[in-house]
């Protein structure tokens, strides 16, 4: 379904509907340059529980009628204060007896974070899935060091060419110059803000009171797990968190990757579903 937002930019939800209109509802934001698309099987496996999913592409990817380039730029403002809103808006109106969870991976997770800091009341609950805060401190060695450059670089290339091109560098997918710095931002200092905005996200972020889950696979060095706990200590003070790190059932010593869960749904599907039966 196409929905158009208050800027008159266009997007388009795509719902995955059980036979049930009144069972819970998950809204999937995305990764960093990955479409909607994507999370089709994770969708179709959570329908065949009982769970109705509504994916979106991120502002400025897939079937966003926006691209990122030196005349089109936007941020963390844009996504949280204007798509955000009118998409959980949009989901309300077509499932209006149901509970509304948004589950955030990578990129997503963070702006579900951001987003929810501001709305507090928009949604039931928040799962982060594969996602993390992004500062590098959550990292070790070596890769603590690439993180903190790499955010660096990705800043630097955003600033001279006007927008980022990620698939030249094998990180994320073209993205607006804005949402870059803020994602910059915290990698550099752990703290949440949006360009542009006047409220202080990383204060009301601490005030949060709705249910929050909060998943980290074992080998996921994207999203790994002290990096997910310095995102969920946001939340502690006034949220109640139910935290999950994932081991492989086979072995230890096998990995998951950034992206497993997507693939798999097995690994966390009934985790999920039986988190959202406790909040009925």
């Amino acid at each position: 379904m196409q929905i158009t937002f208050p800027d008159n930019t266009t997007n388009t939800l795509n719902i995955f509907e059980t036979k049930d209109r009144n069972a819970p509802v998950i809204i999937i934001f995305t990764a960093m340059g990955v479409v909607a698309n994507y999370y089709r099987h994770y969708a179709a496996a959570m329908v065949g529980k009982g769970i109705n999913i509504v994916t979106v592409d991120q502002r400025g990817n897939g079937a966003s009628s926006l691209r990122p380039s030196k005349k089109v730029d936007f941020g963390y403002k844009e996504i949280v204060e204007v798509d955000y809103p009118h998409i959980i808006q949009e989901v309300g109106k077509l499932f209006p007896d149901s509970k509304k969870y948004i589950m955030g991976h990578s990129l997503g997770g963070q702006l579900s974070s951001v987003f929810v800091s501001k709305h507090p009341n928009a949604v039931d609950g928040l799962i982060l899935n594969a996602t993390c805060n992004v500062h590098y401190i959550g990292w070790d060695g070596a890769q603590k060091w690439g993180v903190l450059l790499g955010a660096k670089m990705c800043r630097l290339v955003a600033s001279i060419k006007g927008y980022y091109p990620g698939k030249t560098f094998g990180f994320g997918g073209t993205e607006a110059k804005t949402l870059i710095n803020d994602w910059a931002y915290t990698a550099e200092t752990g703290k949440y803000r949006a360009a542009n905005s006047t409220f202080d996200y990383e204060e009301a972020i601490q005030r949060v009171s709705i249910p929050v889950l909060a998943l980290s696979y074992h080998g996921d060095s994207a999203a790994p797990q002290r990096s997910l706990d310095n995102l969920v200590v946001k939340f502690s003070q006034s949220a109640p968190v139910d935290r999950h790190h994932l081991v492989h059932p086979e072995s230890p010593k096998k990995k998951y990757t950034h992206y497993s869960w997507v693939r798999e749904p097995e690994l966390s599907s009934d985790l999920v579903i039986d988190w959202i039966k406790k909040q009925a």
